[in-house]
C-alpha cells in the first residue's frame, strides 16, 4: 500500500551553503514557456549554522515546463573582490 501524500507529489529541492562572513543574500526566479520571469512563489529559506549561511528552496508543485533560476550575491566582499572586472 502506498501512503496516500506520496501518490501525485513531485518534490523539487535545492540547498546552498556559503561562509557566513561574506553575508550572502539568495533570490530566485521561476520562468516558463508562455510567461515571463517572475519572483518565486516561495522564497529560499535561510538559516544560520556556525560559520555556515544555507539556505533552502522548495517547491513540491512545480508548474509543467516551469524553469527556476536562483541567483545569490555577497554582500560583504573586499576592496580588492570589488575591483576585480571593473573597466576602468
Amino acid at each position: 500500500m502506498v501512503p496516500a501524500q506520496a501518490v501525485g507529489v513531485r518534490l523539487d529541492e535545492v540547498q546552498l551553503a556559503f561562509p557566513a562572513t561574506l553575508d550572502p543574500v539568495v533570490w530566485g526566479t521561476e520562468t516558463s514557456m508562455t510567461a515571463e520571469a517572475s519572483p518565486l512563489r516561495t522564497p529560499p529559506v535561510r538559516s544560520d549554522d556556525g560559520e555556515l549561511r544555507q539556505f533552502t528552496w522548495i517547491t513540491t508543485t512545480p508548474a509543467l515546463h516551469a524553469r527556476y533560476r536562483l541567483e545569490w550575491r555577497f554582500r560583504a566582499r573586499t576592496e580588492r573582490d570589488t575591483d576585480q572586472g571593473e573597466f576602468r
